[in-house]
């Protein structure tokens, strides 16, 4: 029964997604927003949501910060594994196409990767309202990324003239599309997590690994409906653009779960073994960027080496989480 659970879940979170996918080029046409810019933020809000609730449930009701952790840096990891998918699904290499603009946001991922890393290890033993002060520095930066990324996005762009009366009646009509299709994503992305929790209890494997394999693979599912749609519209910037915002909400969420958690600060409750994750997070981030920087086209059984190599170090990095 609870295969049937996921299978139905997959359904409505990948129809949602695909439809998703085009309001949001089409809102981005009419607001005049670069693809880029709708990626980052307009569609990976929504697909990042089924990791905000499921995290914030994680801490809030389980009181399972390992499982929440696990869950946002292994979605972290699993979308950058993504790409991979998405240079099989085209012959030839893909990275090559990126605009360069995208190496901004992957500069600030692995910017708060780092930092990420550094309060793992040494996580600060005190903050205000039971609020880690390390979770709060990395929201911090966070909120200061995603500024700068906006404001990177646009500069030296033309603003698109459209009539005002049409754009108001346009855009209105396609942010409700959006809000239905983002709820719908919403919903049964948090029955993926649930259906992925309990086929995890079912296992009997470790919450650190349940985290970063199933409810990681459950929650990441409307980014990989999504893109993969981006994709099939001919919108590569658009879909790496969304796995790149959804990778930096996901390294924020820990802050929101930490509010919820209130056996202590979150950092300073979870396994060392998170940092393999993200470790791996980091050294996927920066195979992406040295694709989009290198620009090479060359490629072996459809795919370019670079998405090989991305797609080797996630396995890779899985195998060891499980062993650890």
């Amino acid at each position: 029964m609870v295969w049937i659970e996921f299978i139905l879940a997959s359904g409505i979170v990948i129809f949602a997604g695909s439809r998703l996918a085009y309001v949001g080029d089409k809102l981005g046409d009419v607001m005049g927003w670069e693809r880029t810019w709708v990626g980052l933020l307009l569609l990976s809000f929504s697909t990042s949501l089924p990791e905000l609730f499921t995290s914030i449930g994680a801490t809030g009701v389980l009181n399972q910060p390992d499982l929440a952790l696990g869950n946002n840096l292994g979605s972290v990891a699993f979308n950058l594994f993504i790409i991979s998918i998405l240079d099989f699904m085209k012959p030839g290499a893909f990275t090559y196409k990126l605009d360069p603009r995208l190496l901004f946001s992957g500069v600030f991922s692995l910017l708060i990767m780092m930092i990420f890393a550094f309060f793992l290890i040494n996580p600060l033993n005190f903050g205000l309202w039971n609020i880690g002060a390390d979770t709060f520095i990395i929201f911090l930066v966070y909120i200061a990324g995603m500024r700068l990324t906006f404001l990177h996005e646009h500069k030296n762009t033309n603003k698109k003239i459209i009539n005002k009366k049409k754009k108001k009646e346009k855009s209105l009509k396609l942010w409700l599309s959006y809000i239905v299709l983002a709820l719908i994503i919403l919903s049964g992305g948090l029955w993926l997590a649930k259906t992925g929790e309990r086929i995890s209890e079912i296992t009997g494997i470790s919450r650190s690994f349940v985290g970063a394999l199933f409810l990681a693979f459950a929650t990441s599912l409307p980014e990989l409906s999504t893109t993969t749609s981006c994709i099939r519209m001919g919108l590569p910037d658009m879909a790496v653009g969304n796995l790149l915002g959804a990778n930096l909400q996901n390294l924020a969420i820990p802050f929101i779960a930490d509010i919820f958690f209130r056996k202590g600060y979150l950092l300073s409750h979870v396994s060392h073994i998170h940092i393999i994750t993200l470790l791996m997070g980091g050294i996927l981030t920066s195979l992406l960027l040295l694709g989009i920087i290198y620009r090479s086209q060359k490629h072996f059984l459809r795919m370019g080496w670079d998405t090989i190599l991305m797609a080797l170090v996630y396995l890779t990095g899985m195998f060891f989480v499980f062993k650890g």
